[in-house]
């Protein structure tokens, strides 16, 4: 029972430190503190962020309601509902149809 319980805290201790080794490339957070770094790192390789086309982050940017609403669905294991919602009519006035956010 030691041997497993020792093994399973070995493997999830090598989860928890694997996501900054999937390091994402951003061309804007040199600058940015070690942990803030880590912190997006982490974001990035759990596909909960991406950045923007260009390949930056805007780690100093504002966020939109679309883009928190996307991080807060994904986090929450919600991307098949927003897929699901991709063309669908929103209720808010202000959300149109048929745009990368429709459905987050």
């Amino acid at each position: 029972m030691k041997n497993a319980l020792t093994i399973l805290l070995a493997v999830a201790m090598m989860f928890c430190f694997s996501a900054t080794a999937f390091a994402a490339d951003f061309t804007d957070t040199a600058d940015v503190s070690k942990e803030a770094q880590n912190a997006i790192n982490k974001v990035a390789a759990l596909g909960i962020v991406e950045g923007y086309e260009d390949g930056s982050f805007k780690p100093a940017a504002n966020i939109t309601r679309a883009e928190f609403a996307k991080m807060a669905d994904i986090a929450a294991g919600l991307e098949k509902a927003a897929k699901d919602l991709e063309g669908a009519q929103s209720s808010y006035k202000d959300v149109k149809s048929n745009v990368w956010y429709t459905g987050w």
